[in-house]
């Protein structure tokens, strides 16, 4: 995970900037390596700066969309979509 994650930091410095299949090796590194915590902060960061798509649709409490994510990155997205929705519920979003 620490090789995956040096990359995309070296490409977002010095280039080639990354893209979608350079951030899902970083994401798939981190749940191999159990680091959730780091790995829900990197997709949030894909996923504003447009490198992946939005797993949600119709807005964060709507629907999870899972089809063409590998099976670690769906958990991670369905664990984003929980942790959304219970800042959400909690006034705190």
């Amino acid at each position: 995970w620490q090789l995956a994650c040096g990359l995309l930091a070296a490409m977002s410095a010095d280039g080639p900037a990354p893209d979608g299949v350079s951030c899902k090796a970083a994401l798939l590194a981190l749940c191999a390596a159990g680091r959730s915590a780091e790995g829900l902060a990197l997709l949030q960061e894909a996923v504003e700066e447009g490198l992946l798509g939005s797993p949600w649709q119709g807005g964060p409490s709507a629907l999870v969309d899972l089809h063409g994510l590998p099976a670690e990155l769906a958990r991670l997205a369905v664990l984003a979509a929980l942790r959304n929705a219970s800042c959400a519920l909690q006034g705190l979003a």
